[in-house]
C-alpha cells in the first residue's frame, strides 16, 4: 500500500462514495424489523429512517430510506453492507472505528481494514460541518442497536 499515491487513494474513495450515492444498498423498507430510527439533520436537511432485524444477537438484515445528500446516503449505504450478518458487539465496534476514522481519533491499521469501504470517508473530518452527515446513519443503528425497538 506504500507504493500507492495518496491522490490515487483520494480518487479511489471519491469513487466508492459517488458509487454508493448513485446506486445506494439495501436501500427501502424491511417487511420483518425488530427496531426503526429516524434521524434528521436541521442544518441540511437530511432526513434517514434505519431499519434493522436482529435474531440471536445477530443483524439478519438493515435497510434505510429517505432524503440525504451525497455523503449521508453513500455513508448509510456503506454502512449497511459492513454490519450485515455481524453480531451486535461486532458492530459496536465498528461504529466506534468509524466515529475515530471521521473525527480524527487514532485508529489502527487492524481497525481500518474491519471498517472496509467505510474507509473512503477518512477526509470528512476537513469539513467539519460534514462530519454529521455521514454519522447520522451510524448514529441511528447505534440508537437501533440500543433499544432493539420499533420506535418510528
Amino acid at each position: 500500500m506504500d507504493s500507492i499515491k495518496n491522490s490515487d487513494l483520494d480518487k479511489l474513495y471519491q469513487e466508492i462514495i459517488q458509487e454508493h450515492a448513485v446506486s445506494p444498498r439495501n436501500y427501502g423498507k424491511l417487511v420483518h424489523k425488530t427496531a426503526t430510527k429516524r434521524v434528521f439533520n436541521p442544518i441540511c436537511g437530511d432526513d434517514l429512517t434505519i431499519e434493522v432485524e436482529i435474531k440471536n444477537d445477530i443483524l439478519q438484515k438493515i435497510s434505510f430510506s429517505g432524503e440525504g445528500c451525497i455523503l449521508s446516503t453513500a455513508s448509510a449505504s456503506v454502512m449497511t453492507e459492513l454490519v450485515v450478518s455481524k453480531r451486535i458487539d461486532d458492530i459496536h465496534k465498528l461504529i466506534n472505528n468509524f466515529y475515530s476514522l471521521v473525527t480524527d481519533k487514532v485508529i489502527d491499521q487492524d481497525m481500518l481494514i474491519a471498517l472496509g469501504d467505510a474507509i473512503a470517508f477518512k477526509n470528512v473530518k476537513q469539513f467539519p460541518i460534514r462530519v454529521k452527515c455521514v454519522l447520522m446513519s451510524w448514529d441511528a443503528l447505534r440508537m437501533c442497536l440500543k433499544g432493539n425497538q420499533v420506535n418510528e
